[in-house]
């Protein structure tokens, strides 16, 4: 099953995660992640000219609010676009040129966000599929049709990020899943999440940091692993 609309589900995605992580605040963070990154659907929806400005180009303004060259020119590429353009077309000028996406080709649609965490951009896919011993860059549409190499890659990408390794909180995590936003909205809103999630799968409150649990609520079982290559943060 693909498409837009395929959204998990997420009673089955706090049992994974319980299942999965020993830490029940890496637990609560690997739901909310799921929540804002698919639980509008399993494929990257395409973008307005408008929200594709506002969250590829402003988020990237300079501190006093004036563009670079760089967001410049990719705010004059999106407003050249034709009347009849397509979410494709918005794909290759947001993604094109960097994630290891090659510039001047459909790699910034081939390899949009897919999957429970949106895994994004050729050099994504390639590592994550590495990993995993699956040959994703010439089968993307995998991460959205295979429940087994979709759940296997999501948790390489989160491993290899470092999840496991470091102690979450607010801005750590922003920064392993990749929003970046200057004024920590999202950030903050991502951790509020984790916390009501946790708050209903553990039935307490949650402490400040995966570091500050005193006590291992459930047992994971895959065994731990070092973390190998770390992948490219893609939002903005």
């Amino acid at each position: 099953i693909s498409g837009e609309n395929v959204k998990p589900n997420m009673d089955k995605i706090k049992e994974f995660a319980m299942n999965t992580y020993s830490n029940p605040v890496k637990a609560a963070a690997f739901v909310a992640t799921v929540q804002a990154e698919s639980g509008g659907g399993l494929v990257e929806k395409g973008y307005t000219k408008d929200k594709a400005i506002e969250i590829f180009v402003n988020r990237n303004a300079r501190k006093d609010g004036t563009l670079g060259p760089k967001m410049t020119k990719r705010k004059a590429d999106i407003l050249a676009l034709p009347d009849d353009y397509t979410s494709d077309d918005i794909f290759n000028i947001v993604y094109g040129g960097r994630l290891g996406n090659r510039a001047g080709t459909n790699d910034g649609s081939t390899y949009k966000g897919r999957g429970i965490i949106q895994i994004t951009g050729r050099n994504n896919y390639k590592r994550v599929g590495d990993a995993i011993g699956v040959d994703l860059v010439n089968n993307p549409e995998l991460l959205e049709t295979d429940k087994d190499i979709m759940l296997r890659a999501s948790l390489a990408y989160l491993r290899n990020s470092g999840f496991i390794f470091t102690d979450l909180t607010q801005d750590s995590l922003a920064s392993i899943v990749g929003h970046s936003d200057k004024n920590k909205k999202e950030a903050k809103k991502r951790w509020k999440s984790t916390q009501k999630f946790y708050k209903e799968m553990y039935g307490e409150k949650m402490p400040t940091s995966s570091r500050a649990v005193t006590s291992t609520l459930t047992s994971s079982p895959r065994p731990r692993q070092k973390p190998r290559g770390v992948m490219e943060r893609p939002p903005l």
